[in-house]
């Protein structure tokens, strides 16, 4: 190294970095498509899809508003996944993952009769499977 000269080692030290850079491009490159295929596995799942949803106070048919999820209702009061799906003939293909609201909107239903009508399939529901 000490009979290297200054312009030598300079562009050493260009090289080492150009290097450094390409090996943690690589890294990063490799670590997204780890974390992509766990996901499409269903290894790598969001913390309340393992554990259930965290509630901080308790939820009941009367507490259901219109920017709740189909996928949501039925984590919170245990429903079968296709439940609601099946009980007020939803045939949106986003189910479960759209809002009461926005079903509501898409398919020009009064969203307040959708969201009775929602409460009523969860207490019909509850009542035969306590």
């Amino acid at each position: 190294m000490k009979n290297l000269s200054y312009q030598q080692k300079k562009l050493l030290r260009k090289a080492g970095i150009i290097l450094l850079g390409i090996l943690c491009f690589i890294s990063i490159v490799g670590l997204i498509r780890s974390i992509t295929t766990l996901h499409r596995a269903g290894e790598l799942q969001p913390t309340y899809v393992l554990h259930g949803p965290v509630i901080h106070h308790p939820v009941t048919v009367d507490t259901i508003t219109p920017w709740m999820t189909f996928d949501y209702l039925n984590l919170v009061f245990r429903l079968p996944s296709t439940y609601l799906q099946n009980t007020l003939a939803i045939t949106d293909a986003q189910y479960p993952n759209v809002t009461i609201n926005a079903y509501a909107r898409r398919h020009h239903i009064n969203r307040m009769l959708l969201l009775q009508n929602v409460k009523q399939a969860i207490t019909s529901y509850s009542a035969v499977n306590k």
